[in-house]
């Protein structure tokens, strides 16, 4: 899976320039704009290796700045309730009993009017989506939540910098897993139904086949948490990436959107399950204090 989505660190790097290079090397080439807009596309560089489906255009700028809004908004709620965890349970790795707290914390989910607004809201911004959104949307579904991240720590890993942390691949997969096992749990208690389940218009067509069994909800959503988890970690040990690692979360987050999967407000009880995550596994890894 990872080489079909070796295009992301193209994608990256073409849209952050050299910043993230050492100086030795070659400065990248600017991103290709699809459109003469204000706004362009980022277009992914070709491929180095051949793959099965290349990363198509990306989702515009315009398109993702309200979902990192709404992600940068959980940090500082999720900073300062962790507090209460460090002051009870001290700073040691104790996954199954941080899983269940955290389940506790999630946000209460939204009343009934507020749904109905998000729905009423979500189905004018899907019949707005042009066929690039739904195909860039659809693309991120597929390959950005399972690989994306990974790729991305290996080149952190590769252009290590004076200061940093190494990240390890092993934690990565537990932020990410931890989060999952969060939301989770908190979908299994609070059973909001996925915008897609409580609106059929909103289904994407082409929604890749998931397994119906139980309620198919999105409050909070995994995909959603698993990124935020993921955007804490590696954004923590190369803090000169968070923008870039906020920038990949919100494409991610934004696809749900525009595939009728999640609304907003289960993408802000998400973000703060994900990072609430990614801040225990730094600590208690013994990359970062309390």
């Amino acid at each position: 899976m990872l080489v079909t989505v070796i295009g992301i660190v193209a994608i990256i790097l073409g849209l952050t320039g050299s910043n993230y290079l050492p100086t030795t090397a070659k400065p990248k080439a600017a991103p290709t704009k699809a459109t003469p807009t204000p706004s362009p596309r980022v277009t992914a560089a070709a491929d180095p290796l051949p793959t099965t489906e290349p990363a198509p255009p990306l989702l515009d700028r315009s398109d993702i700045d309200p979902v990192a809004t709404l992600v940068s908004e959980q940090q500082d709620q999720a900073a300062t309730l962790l507090k209460t965890w460090w002051n009870t349970h001290g700073t040691d790795v104790d996954d199954d009993a941080f899983v269940t707290w955290a389940s506790q914390q999630i946000p209460a989910a939204p009343t009934s009017f507020t749904r109905s607004q998000e729905l009423s809201e979500l189905a004018t911004r899907v019949r707005s989506r042009s066929p690039e959104d739904l195909k860039a949307a659809r693309w991120l579904d597929r390959h950005a939540d399972a690989d994306g991240w990974e790729l991305l720590r290996k080149q952190q890993a590769a252009l290590h910098a004076a200061g940093d942390d190494m990240p390890a691949a092993k934690e990565l997969r537990t932020a990410v897993d931890l989060a999952s096992r969060v939301a989770k749990l908190g979908s299994q208690r609070v059973s909001v139904p996925a915008p897609y389940v409580a609106n059929a218009a909103l289904r994407d067509n082409q929604k890749a086949a998931k397994s119906t069994a139980g309620c198919p909800c999105s409050y909070p959503s995994q995909i959603v948490a698993r990124s935020a988890a993921a955007r804490r970690y590696l954004g923590d040990l190369s803090t000169h990436r968070r923008a870039e690692y906020l920038w990949f979360e919100a494409q991610v987050d934004t696809s749900q959107l525009l595939r009728g999967q999640a609304a907003p407000s289960d993408i802000s009880a998400s973000a703060f399950i994900g990072d609430l995550v990614g801040r225990y596994v730094l600590v208690t890894r013994g990359h970062a204090k309390p």
